[in-house]
C-alpha cells in the first residue's frame, strides 16, 4: 500500500456520523486504506469504521488536568451517549460545580497529556508514518510528543480560531498563553499546515509565517444530486429545520433567536413549525423555546440527516453575534454547509457577515441573510421566503451552483495528497 502511509488521527472527535469534526474526518479519509488509518480520540459520541478501524480512546492516563486540579477528575461524572433508532443525543455530565470551577478558575481548564504505556501500545502496534491532528488543549500536545516519540511528521488542521477567543478566569491569561506558544511550537514543526477555509489560511499564514492549506468538508455532488429537491413548492405548514452542533460559543443565541422567530410567528397565526435535530438539543433545551411550533430532536445519523434537510422548506444556518463567539468562530466554515448546499433547500443565514459562513453565505447569494441581531427582521425574512416560492427557488439554484466548491472528487484527492507528501510518498 505505497499510496497510502500509515495516519495516526489524534483528535477530540472520531469519525461519527453524528458531529460536525466526525463527518469531516469521515468525508476527508474515505478511499484511505482502512489499515493505514487509526485514531487516538476523546469522542464520547459512537464511532463509525467505515474509514477506520483502529480506536483508542483516551481516559485519565492520557488525559488529564494538571494538579492541583487532577484530583477533581475523579469526581467528574463521564459524557455518555443514547442511541435511538439512528439517532443519538449527549448526556454531558455537566455539574454546577465543575462549570463554576471553569467560571472562577479558567474555561479552558489546563489539560495535560501523557503517553501512557497502553497508548504507546496502541501506537508502537500501528507503526505510524505521520500525525494528523485537530489541535486543541491536551490533544495538541499529545499530537506532538507522539511525533516526537515515534519521530514522524505532524500536520494540524484548524477547525475554528481558538488562539483568538478569550481565556477568562483566575488562570485564563496563563493557560491561554501556554496554549498559544504550543501551537506556536507546532505549526513550527509541521510537515504542512491545515485550515477549515481559505479566509483562515490566508489570515493565518499572515500571523504565523508558515503557508496553510484549506480543506473544509467534501461532499458527494453527483449522489446527492440525485436525491436533492428540484420543487420548491411549500407545505400547508412551512417547514423550518436546524441540523447540527448547538454550542454557547457558536451557533446557540441565534438559533434560539430563531427559535423564538417561529414560536411568535406561530402564535400569530402563521401556519410554520421548526424542527431541530441535535445530539446537544436536550442540554439547551430552556434557551430554544420548545412547543408546539419548536421541536427538539436527537442527532440524525448520515444516513438519515439528507432526507431530513430535503424534506424541509428552509434551512437554518445561525452563527452567533456576540464579540466572543466571533473571535472564536469568524474564521470557521461548519461541516453542515456543504450538505446544505446540496440539498437544495432554500437557506436563511442568521448572523454576523465578519463570519466567514455569512460572507460566504452573502457573496454568492445561496442563502438569504440577516446580518443583524434583529427579531422583526428575522420574522420578515422568514415571512419572505415563506411567501414567495421564486424567492426561495432562486436561493435554492445559487446554492446549487457553490456547491462544486466542496466537491469531493475535488477536495478529497487534494486533501490526501498533502498528507502523502509530508509523509514523503508520492504516488
Amino acid at each position: 500500500m505505497s499510496g497510502f502511509p500509515r495516519v495516526l488521527v489524534v483528535s477530540p472527535s472520531s469519525f461519527n456520523q453524528f458531529s460536525g469534526g466526525g463527518v469531516l474526518l469521515t468525508n476527508l479519509f474515505r478511499g484511505w486504506a482502512k489499515e493505514s488509518v487509526a485514531i487516538v480520540h476523546g469522542d464520547p459520541l459512537p464511532t463509525d469504521d467505515a474509514v477506520c478501524g483502529r480506536f483508542f480512546h483516551v481516559g485519565t492516563d492520557e488525559v488529564h488536568w494538571r494538579r492541583p486540579l487532577s484530583w477533581l477528575q475523579g469526581h467528574r461524572t463521564p459524557e455518555k451517549t443514547v442511541l435511538e433508532q439512528g439517532s443519538v443525543r449527549l448526556d454531558t455530565g455537566r455539574s454546577p460545580g465543575r462549570a463554576l470551577l471553569k467560571k472562577a478558575l479558567c474555561e479552558e481548564l489546563p489539560w495535560d497529556a501523557t503517553v501512557s504505556p497502553a497508548l504507546s501500545a496502541f501506537i508502537s502496534d500501528f507503526h505510524p508514518e505521520l500525525v494528523y491532528t485537530l489541535p486543541g488543549g491536551a490533544f495538541m500536545r499529545l499530537a506532538m510528543a507522539i511525533g516526537l516519540r515515534w519521530n514522524v511528521p505532524v500536520v494540524p488542521h484548524m477547525m475554528d480560531d481558538w488562539p483568538s477567543a478569550p481565556t477568562g478566569g483566575l488562570l485564563g491569561g496563563v493557560v491561554g498563553a501556554r496554549l498559544r506558544r504550543d501551537l506556536r511550537r507546532l505549526f513550527d514543526a509541521s510537515a504542512a499546515r491545515m485550515a477549515i477555509t481559505d479566509d483562515m489560511a490566508t489570515e493565518y499564514a499572515r500571523r504565523y509565517g508558515k503557508p496553510f492549506h484549506a480543506f473544509s468538508n467534501p461532499v458527494d455532488v453527483a449522489a446527492r444530486a440525485a436525491h436533492a429537491r428540484y420543487s420548491w413548492k411549500r407545505g400547508a405548514e412551512f417547514h423550518v429545520a436546524y441540523v447540527g452542533s448547538i454550542l454557547p460559543q457558536s451557533q446557540l443565541a441565534s438559533l434560539a433567536g430563531a427559535a423564538r422567530a417561529v414560536s411568535e410567528l406561530a402564535a400569530g397565526g402563521e401556519r410554520i413549525r421548526l424542527d431541530i435535530f441535535s445530539a446537544w438539543g436536550r442540554d439547551n433545551a430552556a434557551a430554544l423555546h420548545p412547543g408546539p411550533a419548536v421541536r427538539i430532536h436527537d442527532a440524525l445519523n448520515e444516513a438519515n440527516v439528507f432526507p431530513a434537510l430535503v424534506a424541509a422548506d428552509l434551512l437554518l444556518l445561525p452563527v452567533n453575534f456576540d464579540a466572543a463567539s466571533l473571535r472564536l468562530i469568524r474564521l470557521s466554515m461548519p461541516a453542515k454547509v456543504p450538505l446544505y448546499l446540496a440539498s437544495g433547500t432554500p437557506i436563511l443565514a442568521y448572523g454576523p457577515k465578519a463570519a466567514a459562513s455569512i460572507a460566504y453565505a452573502a457573496r454568492e447569494q445561496w442563502a438569504h441573510v440577516v446580518d443583524k441581531p434583529d427579531l422583526p427582521a428575522l420574522k420578515k425574512a422568514i415571512l419572505e421566503l415563506a411567501n414567495d416560492e421564486d424567492f426561495r427557488a432562486g436561493f435554492a439554484a445559487r446554492a446549487k451552483h457553490a456547491v462544486a466548491h466542496h466537491d469531493d472528487r475535488v477536495v478529497r484527492p487534494a486533501f490526501q495528497d498533502v498528507l502523502r507528501v509530508a509523509a514523503g510518498r508520492r504516488l
